[in-house]
């Protein structure tokens, strides 16, 4: 009989799994081939060009966001590697998300999500956790490149879904499996003799045939995680439960994910972390071209100016005066560009009751007014403050005297900046 490792096994066998089907069989598969397994220290990370400052217990920071790999096979409590998987545990997750949220340099969060998925037991805690958190910090998630099941669900709940060109999102469904080594033990001459109380204790066991009622107990909890799956889902993206159920549990490439209402945008996790940190690092050669395309040198020129290659004749006087006008035109232009982009975020009716979320799309990112206000409306409103006591009332009509020396400082400081700058741009608009 095959060395089956019995937790490994244990996890595979007879229970409900939120994983893509295809992983699910090369696991299976592995375990087949007397797959062997072991205990390992270091973690595998997902890929990015980015690595940033690593903090405990297992985050990056990267110009004020921190990011959170969600990689390998997912299970409720993990920490466990393999030859062909690792498998990640949700409180691992939940532990560095906690710590990220409640670092005072983190002004957003990643999950950075390659995963096929894993366990029921455990995610729809975890998605309700990342769901809570966002209401004090933004999380942003990116399938770079598969978020699928468990993956996908943890991914829904966040402020905002994005997926890699090549990158998978969906596998909506659940799955179970049960294998049946009956005839093998067979031909191998083993018999398998179960003592018990209980008549339910050994159902679904693999050493014998999964009799017919048992499979409609199993299907029947099968549907049930199903439907859960679905709500939640719909809950977090805002999609008709109907239109998740018409996928049939497909995956969904790049694109196609975001059309069908699986994603919000088409990014890699490099290209969402220069987005929150208004950087260009880690866009690639996309991010060249687009600047060849706004009169930037090229490669060939820097190499020119550098010495490479034939020099470049010096620019005449009108050429200079020329560049000059252009470029203060340009500096004026966007300006007035950015004013009006901010505006838009800020003045918007979904920022009402989101003040401090749409001040932080408005001035820390360079989000367009379309994308910010898609985001505020799926955020949730902060929590009404409670009315003012008579003596809160009467204080506001006295005068207060300024004590303490860092009273001044607090009233200059760069909240109150942004605050008066955002009521200034809210009360005149775009101007």
């Amino acid at each position: 009989m095959s060395r089956f490792h019995p937790m490994i096994a244990a996890r595979v066998f007879n229970t409900p799994l939120l994983i893509h089907a295809g992983k699910l069989d090369a696991i299976a598969g592995a375990l087949y081939r007397q797959w062997g397994v072991e205990l390992r220290q270091e973690e595998t990370g997902a890929y990015t060009t980015l690595q940033g400052e690593r903090r405990e217990p297992g985050y990056r920071i990267i110009d004020g966001v921190a990011v959170i790999d969600v990689f390998g096979v997912l299970a409720h409590r993990g920490g466990i590697a393999a030859d062909s998987s690792y498998i990640l545990g949700y409180q691992q997750i939940a532990r560095r998300l906690e710590a990220a949220v409640a670092d005072g340099q983190v002004h957003s969060v990643i999950l950075d999500i390659d995963s096929p998925g894993g366990e029921v037991s455990g995610v729809f805690e975890l998605a309700e956790q990342i769901r809570a958190a966002s209401e004090r910090k933004p999380i942003y998630a990116v399938a770079d490149s598969l978020a699928a099941s468990a993956s996908y669900l943890i991914g829904s709940a966040a402020t905002e879904l994005s997926v890699s060109r090549t990158g998978h999102v969906g596998s909506i469904g659940v799955v179970w499996r049960h294998a049946d080594f009956s005839r093998a033990l067979e031909q191998d001459g083993i018999a398998v003799t179960h003592v018990y109380a209980g008549a339910r204790k050994t159902a679904g066991n693999s050493f014998e045939p999964l009799a017919e009622d048992v499979r409609a107990e199993f299907q029947s909890e099968i549907d049930k995680l199903y439907e859960m799956f679905i709500g939640a889902v719909a809950e977090y993206r805002g999609i008709d439960a109907q239109k998740l159920r018409d996928t049939e549990a497909r995956v969904y490439l790049g694109e196609d994910g975001v059309n069908i209402g699986l994603a919000d945008r088409v990014e890699t996790a490099d290209e969402l972390i220069a987005r929150l940190t208004g950087t260009t690092s880690g866009a690639g050669s996309r991010q060249f071209a687009a600047s060849n395309e706004r009169g930037d040198i090229t490669m060939s020129e820097e190499k020119q100016q550098k010495g490479g290659g034939e020099p470049k004749p010096a620019a005449t006087a009108t050429t200079d005066e020329a560049l000059a006008t252009a470029r203060a035109e340009g500096e004026r232009t966007g300006r007035e560009t950015e004013r009006v982009r901010v505006s838009a975020i800020l003045t918007a009716e979904a920022a009402q009751g989101r003040e401090e979320l749409a001040q932080h799309l408005a001035f820390d990112t360079d989000m367009s007014a379309e994308q910010a206000t898609a985001m505020l409306s799926k955020s949730p409103k902060a929590a009404a403050t409670a009315p003012a006591s008579r003596l809160d009332e009467a204080m506001a009509r006295t005068e207060q005297p300024g004590i303490g020396p860092d009273s001044a400082a607090a009233e200059t400081g760069e909240a109150e900046q942004r605050k008066s700058l955002a009521a200034e741009i809210a009360a005149g608009g775009a101007r």
